[in-house]
């Protein structure tokens, strides 16, 4: 009981900070105009106070902006979208400076605790058509992404985002996605890594999910 208990605050604190990156994303990509050619910037005016305070009030904001490593992940120097590759027609890039320092720390402060546990890593994606579109690996310790913490965490992230996922298969990679507030979700997982492809674009998300599988 001990275990499910935690396990279920862990994925509602994934589920308030991916919350609160969707939230960033879709305003990113109001202020930005949309490109097939360039990486639509993210706007590095979007302030992280304005999300974080009211996505996850029950996950304690313990954790300072300063805490994520440069490499992107909480408590770990691998960057876990170091290893991400994509299929054409689009490609990865690093997030500006700024943008990825606003994303990291509304990671860590609605993680709080569990920031110990889970180590994340952004890239930005290109050659699309929505204002903004942002990939976010979360690796879990080794062997603990099993289908019931997959399952749970999942659940508390659709919950959070308020999205009605629908499920379809991409070479043998189940993907969870559809709409929310701020745009499209898509969400699966390899291993201990759960991959989220952030779209401020309706219709986006997949698509990147889908090059982001058939890439590997």
């Amino acid at each position: 009981m001990i275990q499910i208990s935690a396990r279920l605050r862990r994925a509602s604190a994934l589920g308030g900070a991916v919350f609160a990156v969707a939230l960033v994303v879709g305003a990113c990509g109001g202020a930005a105009s949309p490109s097939a050619s360039q990486a639509p910037s993210l706007a590095p005016s979007v302030a992280a106070a304005s999300v974080a305070p009211s996505v996850a009030p029950s996950v304690a904001p313990s954790v300072a902006p300063s805490t994520p490593a440069a490499s992107g992940g909480t408590g770990s120097t691998v960057d876990p979208a170091d290893d991400l590759k994509i299929a054409a027609p689009f490609t990865l890039v690093a997030l500006p400076p700024q943008a990825k320092a606003i994303l990291e720390a509304q990671m860590a402060q609605n993680l709080g605790a569990s920031a110990n546990e889970v180590s994340f890593g952004f890239r930005q994606v290109s050659g699309g058509s929505a204002p903004a579109n942002v990939v976010l690996v979360l690796r879990f310790q080794s062997g603990t992404l099993n289908d019931i913490t997959y399952g749970a965490v999942l659940g508390a992230m659709t919950a959070a985002m308020k999205a009605d996922l629908t499920k379809s298969t991409v070479e043998g990679v189940e993907i969870s996605s559809g709409k929310i507030t701020s745009g499209a979700v898509a969400i699966y997982h390899v291993g201990d890594d759960m991959v989220m492809a952030i779209s401020s674009g309706a219709e986006e998300a997949l698509p990147v999910a889908t090059a982001l599988i058939k890439a590997q």
